[in-house]
């Protein structure tokens, strides 16, 4: 899946940033600090780190961390090239229905883990880098989705969640879901919504808050299936904490709704709605 600069900064910057600044005798504020001023700050916070050894428990993972931090500010600031993936134990495909089990989960940060990359996408440190997956690997025997219209451009998993058929519209379960996991909505027996040329589909939920930053609004990418085709070519970006998204169909046929977490932590979705507007009600 493609990453931008700016996918980098949410993942290294403002993720990384804040680990420091919470650590013990921190000086570094993120909030604060260009980015040089940063860099020199994480380097002065190794160093007095670096001069506590065996006086505190846990220096040495601590030394660690803020290693692995610098060359990821370094090389990032170089203009190379770092990327920041993270393991959170939600589900196998990286998405699960918010239960009384998992509820702990809503508005935590994920845990973070590094992998970085020179200006030449060379792996240096950090955790190995897996193989990108292929088409086949994410959709698997899928009737819903077996092609795409980019098929360069791919969410890292899947996960498939059944609507509730209730009076006028579909309501939506509570979900939880990582970054780059694309989650696909569909009616009670696993079908789409079928729309004429004009039509249009609107999906409309909450996002829970994180805990640290309430007011922060977290991002999702939407799109859209169409007929068995994943149109991943027109990716539009939402943005919570009310998430609304409207498809107007171009030619009939049949729709599904996805989302694809954009944010560096997970993303709650409270119970949502999905409903048809017709033309003639336009």
């Amino acid at each position: 899946m493609k990453i931008t600069y700016y996918d980098l900064f949410d993942l290294i910057a403002e993720d990384a940033g804040i680990m420091l600044a919470q650590s013990e005798n921190s000086m570094i504020r993120p909030d604060l600090c260009d980015i040089n001023e940063t860099v020199r700050s994480v380097m002065e916070q190794a160093a007095r780190s670096g001069s506590h050894t065996a006086k505190k428990k846990g220096t040495h993972r601590h030394r660690k961390m803020l290693r692995l931090l610098i060359a990821a500010i370094l090389i990032l600031s170089a203009s190379g090239i770092a990327f920041a993936a993270y393991q959170y134990d939600l589900s196998r495909d990286g998405a699960a229905l918010i239960t009384d089990e998992n509820r702990d989960l809503i508005g935590k940060d994920a845990c973070l883990t590094w992998t970085v990359y020179d200006k030449d996408g060379n792996y240096v440190r950090g955790t190995p880098p897996a193989p990108e997956p292929t088409f086949q690997d994410i959709f698997g025997d899928s009737k819903i989705i077996t092609s795409a219209a980019d098929p360069d451009v791919l969410p890292h998993s899947v996960a498939w969640f059944q609507a509730e058929e209730r009076n006028v519209c579909e309501v939506t379960p509570e979900v939880i879901f990582e970054n780059g996991t694309m989650i696909v909505f569909t009616k009670a027996d696993g079908s789409g919504w079928h729309l004429s040329e004009g039509d249009t589909l609107i999906f409309e939920t909450e996002t829970y808050p994180l805990d640290r930053e309430p007011d922060k609004a977290q991002h999702v990418a939407s799109c859209y299936v169409l007929d068995h085709t994943l149109m991943n070519n027109e990716i539009v970006p939402v943005t919570g904490p009310n998430l609304k998204y409207e498809l107007t169909a171009e030619k009939t046929g049949e729709y599904y709704i996805c989302f694809i977490g954009a944010s560096s932590e997970p993303i709650s979705l409270k119970e949502g709605t999905i409903r048809i507007q017709t033309k003639d009600q336009r």
